[in-house]
This record gives structure tokens, sequence and C-alpha cells, in this order.
């Protein structure tokens, strides 16, 4: 149990440190900061493309109006209350281990920092979570993404990496942020976590990523990338915590069509592997055919489909490697859709898992000071190794949420957010250890604090 904690303590101090390292980088003096020039300079002849990357980068597009064009830090304060009705996984429709409360005290920084060619970007938030019934002390929770993008004519570089310690890693609102985030989609289409036994999971995820996209001519686009993560468990923990580390490759080819369309074609390529004796290689290899439409900040369409070869083993499999995805801004309502199949490392409870995942999210301004928004989210996840003696589970698990919530403008640096869901975990015959399923009801309210942002410029 010490060992544990000493090493949630070193992830705390590494976060720490790479939050200051930002800082000191970022206030450097006698750098002059201007407008990024565009990718083909000022000929007038450059054709109207959209404001979406590549469709075969790993960045996602963005329907966000653009930011002014100034470097801030942002500081904040968070306090939460959560109630959860079956934080240890107990069996039932209601579950069985009572209610428990779960106060969370953080603190968060977003810093943002422009020069002529390149950018950092880092936000970070993280702190202790006090519990109310026996499960222990206070537990540590840190998120942190950081990425430093260089551009130059034709083209750019992005490298950005995602750093989590977390206390337990569901899938949806209850993960609080689980799996750090890098580039926006990841080789293959996933690699987030989306299962939790108990509470007495806590994990360090990290996510690192390297993304390049050079312009051939106009029209003609070739991106290459490459990602590296790991999930290390924690605790004493008995079963569904299976360590993994994952690495991947994609390179990429890329047409527009006219102003609202592109295309592309990608091939990538996985390796996971599981620290645990007698544990295979999962090795992957995906070819995808992609579209993308996008009309200015209002609509992005991306889907892709293809191939993807498994061999586990020394044995292939064929499966299906799925993505797409949809978001819409009305007037006053945003939408958010997805759907994604793929092979992934198995959320620490298999080794390796042909995953399906979908989510649907909705948010509309209620008036001029509420904001409410509807999420659900559905997961199923096949093993692609038997457990043989090591802690994993095989069979199939699936995993789902629902949920909603509203948040209240106080003032000019206060936000009140109150959010309910339910969730639930079911696992096969050949998976189950303990109950085949467990519900949780989960309610939150946050008061959060952000003073006025802070310039660099």
């Amino acid at each position: 149990m010490k060992n544990s904690q000493h090493k949630s303590v070193r992830a705390g101090i590494l976060l720490l440190g790479m939050t200051l390292l930002g800082l000191t980088l970022s206030t450097q003096p006698g750098i002059a900061q201007t407008t990024p020039p565009p990718a083909f300079g000022q000929d007038p002849t450059a054709p109207p493309v959209t404001q979406a990357p590549p469709v075969t980068s790993l960045d996602e597009p963005s329907l966000e109006p653009s930011v002014s064009a100034r470097s801030y830090l942002q500081p904040g304060a968070h306090i939460s209350e959560t109630v959860n009705s079956n934080l240890g996984g107990t069996g039932g429709s209601s579950g069985g281990n009572g209610v428990v409360g779960i106060t969370r005290v953080l603190g968060s920084l977003d810093l943002k920092r422009l020069w002529s060619r390149y950018d950092l970007s880092l936000d970070y938030i993280g702190g202790l979570s006090l519990y109310s019934d026996n499960f222990g002390g206070p537990t540590q929770s840190h998120s942190m993404n950081a990425a430093q993008r260089y551009s130059w004519r034709t083209g750019q570089i992005q490298v950005c990496d995602g750093l989590t310690y977390l206390p337990e890693g569901s899938f949806g609102f209850s993960a609080y942020g689980a799996g750090g985030s890098c580039g926006g989609s990841s080789i293959g289409g996933g690699g987030s976590s989306f299962g939790s036994l108990t509470k007495t999971d806590p994990r360090l995820t990290n996510s690192t990523g390297i993304n390049l996209h050079e312009s051939l001519s106009p029209r003609s686009t070739i991106t290459l990338g490459g990602s590296y993560g790991f999930t290390d468990f924690f605790g004493n923990t008995s079963v569904g915590t299976v360590n993994s580390h994952q690495l991947g490759g994609q390179a990429g080819y890329n047409r527009i069509l006219n102003k609202f369309d592109q295309v592309g074609i990608s091939y990538g390529y996985q390796q996971f592997q599981f620290p645990t004796a007698g544990a295979g290689t999962i090795k992957s290899n995906v070819i995808q055919a992609l579209y993308a439409h996008q009309v200015s900040e209002r609509m992005s369409l991306i889907l892709g489909v293809g191939p993807q070869f498994t061999t586990i083993n020394g044995l292939t499999q064929l499966n299906a490697n799925v993505r797409a995805s949809l978001r819409y801004h009305f007037p006053r309502t945003s939408l958010a859709m997805s759907y994604s199949r793929f092979t992934s490392s198995g959320s620490g409870l298999q080794l390796g898992s042909q995953s399906d995942v979908a989510k649907v999210g909705v948010q509309r301004p209620l008036n001029r000071l509420w904001t409410g928004n509807l999420d659900l989210g559905y997961s199923r996840h096949s093993a692609l190794q038997q457990p043989g003696s090591s802690r994993a589970l095989g069979g199939t698990f699936q995993t789902g949420f629902t949920g909603g919530g509203v948040s209240r403008r106080l003032g000019h640096f206060f936000t009140l957010t109150m959010h309910y869901q339910y969730g639930y975990e079911s696992f096969s015959d050949k998976a189950r250890v303990g109950p085949g399923s467990f519900n949780r009801h989960i309610g939150d309210v946050m008061l959060s604090w952000h003073p006025r942002p802070i310039r660099l410029d």
C-alpha cells in the first residue's frame, strides 16, 4: 500500500514539474507574437480549403469559433460534492454498497502561448478526493494535456502528451477525464478506458503522439503520425487490472475535392503488449478509406471504413475498422454523435478487445445564464485473448451511461454545475468474476472559480 502511495505522489510531482516547465517556456521575453502565415503564403490563387485538418490526420476538426490570437494564463479552483450509489461495484438492480459521498478539491491551469510560427497549449486539473466511507484515505486525481505545434508555409508538425492519474476509469462522466487525449483521435480509432470494477483501481495513463502533414499541392496532402501509450495500475486489486503498452504509426494521403469535401486513404500499424505471464503480443494492420465534409464552423461529418488484420500468436483474423462522427451547431443547440469499431488494449480488464463504442451528446443554452446538456454512451468489448493465469477477464463486457446536467453563471468569475448520471456494467459468463452486472447512480454538484485571464503578451 505504501508503494502505491509513493507512486501516486511521484505521479503528482511529475505533473507539477511539467506544468512549471511549460510556464517557464511561455514567459520567455523578447518573442513577438503574430498570426501564423497561411499554408500557401499570400497567393490569392490558393484553394478555398476548409478549416478542417486532413482527414487522415490525428487531429479532429473544430467547430468552435476562432479564438483571439493572444497568449494567456487562466487559473481556476473547483470544489465538488458527488453522491455515488454503488462505488464498490456490488451486484443488484440498485447496488448493495450504500450511498457514498465524495468531496473533491481541485485546482486547474490553462495556458496558451503564441509565437509567429508555433504555439504551446497546456491544461491541467488536479487535487484530492475525500470519501465518506471506509474505502480509505484521501486519493489524488490529476489530468494534464500539453501540445506544441510548429507551422511552416506548406505544413505543420505537432507533438502532444496526455497524462492522468485517477482513482477509477469508468466510461462516461464518472471517469472524470480518464484517459489522456492526444490529438483528438488515436491510430486505429481507440485507446480510452471503458470500465472499472471497483473504486480501488487507481491508474496512471499516458498517451504521447506526433502528427505531421505536408502539402504536395494546393489540393493534395500527406500525413504521418506516431503514438505511444501505457496504462499502469496501482494497489492490491484482484481482477480486471492488467497493465498494457501500446505503440503505433500511421501514414495517409488526402485529396481536397471542393471547399467542403475531402477524401483520404490511410494505413496504420498498432502493437499491444501486456507485461503479464502468458499474454501474447497483439499486432494490428489497418487500411481505411475516409471521407470528410465540413461546412465552416457549423457542421463536421467524418466517415471511415476498412479492413483490420489482427495477429495474435501467429494467427490472423480479419475484422472491420469503422469510424463515423457527426457534429452540428444549430443556432442554439450543439449535437455530437459518434460510432467506432476498433481493436483496443482492453481497458485494463481484458488482454486486448474488439470494441464497439457509440456516443451521443447535446448541449443547449436555456437562457442568458443557464446551459443544459444531455449525453449517453454504450460500448461492447470482446476479449481477444483468454485470461489464462492472469487477472484479466475473458468473454465480453458491456458498459454504458446516460445522464444530463445544467450549469449557471454566478457573476463574472463563478459557475455552478449540477449533473446526474446512471451507469451500468455487465459481464458474460466467461468474464464474470463476482456479480454478472451492476448499476450506479451518480449525482454531482460543482462550484468553479475562474478569474480574468492573465495576458502574456
